[in-house]
C-alpha cells in the first residue's frame, strides 16, 4: 500500500517483495503482474469499505431513515479512520493509466453504493408521501457532499472532519425529509428547529458544493461515491 500511496506506476513487484521482505518469485506468483498487484491494493481497501456498508444496509432492527443517516455516516467517517486509503485512492486518481484501472475494476462498486442510496430514498419519499422530491437529484447532492468531505478530510486532516462531515448530511437530509428525518436525528440528541442551524453547519454544505464542482471539473474521472464516495471527500 505505501508503494501505491506515492507513484502508483512506478511501483513494481521487486519494490513490493523487497519491502515485504520475501522473494519476487513469491510476490509474482501470487500477484502474477505489476497489474494484478494495484488491483489487488484496491479490491481489499474496497472490500472493506463494502463490509461495513453491507452490514448497515442488512440491519433489520433500524428504520430506513436510520439506515440512510447511519450509512452515510459511515461513508463520511471511511475518510477519517482510513486516511491512508484515501491517499492511495487519489495516488490512483492522479495518474491516466490507474484512474482508468480504478474504473474499470471499483467504479462499479460505487455505482452499485449510489444505485443503494437511491433505493432508501425512493423508501423515504414513499414512507413520508413526499411530493415534489426529485430523488436521482438528491442522490447526487448527496454523492456530491460526501466527495466534497473526503477530499476536505483528505486536505484538513482535521479532528473534527467527522463531526462537521456528519452534521452538515443531516443538515441537508433534515430540510428534505423533515417529518421522516427529525425523527431519528433528534433520536442522536441532535436538535435542529426550523432555520435555527449553527452558522458552522450551514456554511460547510455549499462549501463541500463548490469544492467538489472544482473536483469533478478538474478531473472527469473522478467518481463521487466515494469518496463517495457518498457517501466521497
Amino acid at each position: 500500500q505505501l508503494e501505491t500511496s506515492q507513484r502508483p506506476r512506478k511501483a513494481t513487484l521487486e519494490r513490493v517483495a523487497q519491502r515485504a521482505k520475501v522473494s519476487k518469485a513469491l510476490v509474482t506468483f501470487h500477484f502474477k503482474s505489476k497489474t494484478g498487484l494495484l488491483i489487488a491494493v484496491l479490491d481489499h481497501q474496497e472490500s472493506i469499505f463494502e463490509k461495513g456498508w453491507d452490514e448497515i444496509l442488512a440491519r433489520k432492527d433500524i428504520s430506513t431513515s436510520e439506515k440512510l443517516l447511519k450509512a452515510l455516516e459511515y461513508d463520511v467517517g471511511f475518510a477519517s479512520k482510513h486516511r491512508n486509503f484515501v491517499v492511495v485512492w487519489h495516488a490512483y486518481w492522479g495518474e491516466p493509466k490507474t484512474s482508468a484501472l480504478y474504473r474499470k475494476s471499483i467504479h462499479p462498486r460505487d455505482e452499485r453504493y449510489e444505485r443503494n442510496v437511491t433505493e432508501l430514498l425512493n423508501t423515504l419519499v414513499k414512507e413520508g408521501r413526499y411530493r415534489d422530491i426529485d430523488v436521482p437529484a438528491v442522490e447526487r447532492g448527496i454523492n456530491a457532499m460526501v466527495f466534497g468531505i473526503w477530499r476536505d478530510s483528505h486536505l484538513s486532516h482535521s479532528r473534527d472532519d467527522y463531526k462537521n462531515g456528519r452534521q452538515a448530511v443531516w443538515v441537508y437530509l433534515h430540510k428534505l425529509f423533515r417529518n421522516i428525518i427529525n425523527a431519528a436525528v433528534t433520536t442522536k440528541k441532535l436538535i435542529i428547529v426550523g432555520l435555527n442551524v449553527h452558522l458552522e453547519y450551514a456554511i460547510v454544505i455549499p462549501a463541500m458544493f463548490i469544492r467538489v464542482l472544482w473536483g469533478v471539473t478538474a478531473q472527469p474521472w473522478a467518481s463521487p461515491t466515494h469518496w463517495n464516495r457518498g457517501a466521497g471527500d
